[in-house]
């Protein structure tokens, strides 16, 4: 009796809240592929009968961004007080150029992992410490405007539009022997970190950090691939971190590895406070 109650309340309120531009949809889970699949197609329309047009920056967020820009580059940072202070960059009257990190990423479309980086890229000292991006799609990103106003510098390889892995190797083999001036390297793309990491120690790179945001994969075959090269991400490392150890568990071969265990738990774990011994009865 009481289910049935339920389901006649649950009725009136999904018909009272339910509207002509904002509806609700009932999407079936049993599958995950298939529920995405459902809510894109619905995103994906409401899109299309919307006019939308990305936002323009105003004049002077452009100035401002630029004045940002100029900063970096001269090593002068910004003061709030007025006029400006030298960088900490500088050293016996002259300016340091800032440290260059690549951030390796699929793209930089408007997703959770590009949010995170740009978050810290905002943030970060770009006088001390400045931001690349090397992108496994060649194609116009959300991002792309905000990088190159705040001074970074992007690549774009195709490996991801034609999976060409020989012609990717070589691209990589290029683009670490023309720009011997990276020395850190921050990797975001664990399903290819076999292979830029691989690429980037045979050229020199010093520090090769990687970073797993991911915690799951699709029961499927392109999923279980991604599980499988993901798993060789560990490798080739110096640095390692994660969101979380579940995280960091997904990208190593041996999941139940000691080693690997204590490598991401020192990145995700945060330190824990002793309890106070219960006093003997």
């Amino acid at each position: 009796m009481r289910f049935d109650e339920y389901l006649d309340t649950f009725d009136e309120v999904i018909t009272a809240t339910a509207t002509k531009h904002s509806p609700w949809y009932a999407i079936p889970a049993d599958q995950k592929w298939y529920t995405r699949y459902l809510v894109s197609e619905i995103v994906l329309d409401a899109l299309q009968k919307s006019c939308h047009e990305y936002p323009v920056l105003s004049d002077d967020a452009k100035a401002e961004l630029l004045n940002m820009q100029g900063s970096a580059g001269t090593g002068i940072m910004p003061n709030t007080a007025g006029g400006c202070s030298p960088g900490k960059q500088q050293k016996e009257g002259r300016t340091l150029p800032p440290i260059r990190v690549l951030q390796i990423m699929p793209a930089m479309d408007a997703g959770g992992m590009e949010t995170f980086v740009m978050n810290v890229y905002r943030a970060v000292d770009r006088s001390q410490v400045q931001f690349d991006f090397l992108y496994h799609y060649d194609k116009p990103c959300f991002y792309d405007a905000e990088i190159e106003a705040l001074g970074g510098h992007i690549t774009k390889l195709t490996v991801r539009q034609d999976n060409n892995i020989p012609k990717y190797l070589h691209d990589l083999r290029a683009f670490f022997t023309a720009h011997p001036e990276y020395k850190v390297i921050h990797g975001h793309y664990s399903g290819f970190g076999m292979f830029y990491n691989a690429v980037a120690r045979r050229c020199g790179v010093p520090v090769r950090a990687g970073h797993s945001h991911n915690t799951a994969y699709e029961h499927n075959l392109v999923g279980q691939l991604d599980r499988l090269m993901s798993s060789r991400f560990d490798h080739d490392l110096t640095h390692r971190f994660a969101c979380s150890q579940r995280a960091g568990r997904c990208c190593t071969a041996n999941t139940r590895s000691p080693c690997c265990q204590r490598h991401y738990d020192r990145c995700v774990r945060p330190p824990r406070s002793r309890r106070p011994r219960r006093p003997a009865r």
